[in-house]
């Protein structure tokens, strides 16, 4: 009993830290899908006339890109938001969660939340966070940008901080 207990024992030291990795690089790919996903977004906008928009959707924990035009099934109705059907959703694993949503800055629920573009063609300044274990990544997409900025780091440590070269009286510092 004690052989086996002792060969199950060596098993799980060795089982256990790949799980773990798995789950650390479902995570990264969950935030690669979630990056292209807005840089679509940002890319629609700048390209299309109708209004673009990321939902999440809280049942099924997807985030889908949402275009608002109008239902060739009800014309009538003038346009309403439908799922793009060019894209796929990005559904996130267990395990990982979108930790911080900032539109324009302001914080949002975490849950249930939808960022679009305005009818004008602009759109706000849209980041994210999403945790997987002890990983964390922001996610970050400004309102002139097609670009997506993206910072990893481990929970605890270091992360980016916007810093005013101006005051800190770095203005003719060399680049």
């Amino acid at each position: 009993m004690v052989v086996v207990i002792a060969i199950m024992a060596i098993i799980v030291a060795f089982i256990a830290p790949r799980m773990t990795a798995l789950k650390q690089t479902e995570g990264r790919y969950a935030a690669d899908q979630m990056a292209d996903l807005m840089r679509m977004w940002a890319y629609r906008n700048s390209m299309m006339t109708q209004q673009v928009g990321l939902w999440c959707d809280p049942e099924r924990k997807e985030i889908r890109l949402m275009i608002r035009d109008v239902d060739p099934r009800r014309p009538d109705d003038g346009p309403v938001w439908q799922e793009d059907r060019l894209t796929i959703p990005v559904r996130l694993p267990d395990g990982t969660a979108i930790t911080e949503v900032y539109i324009d800055g302001s914080g949002r629920n975490t849950e249930d939340w939808f960022v679009q573009s305005n009818a004008d063609g602009s759109r706000p300044r849209f980041e994210l966070a999403v945790s997987t274990g002890n990983s964390v990544t922001r996610l970050l997409v400004e309102p002139y940008s097609t670009t997506v900025v993206r910072s990893d780091d481990r929970a605890g440590g270091a992360s980016r901080q916007r810093v005013d070269l101006d005051r800190e009286g770095a203005r003719d510092i060399p680049w």
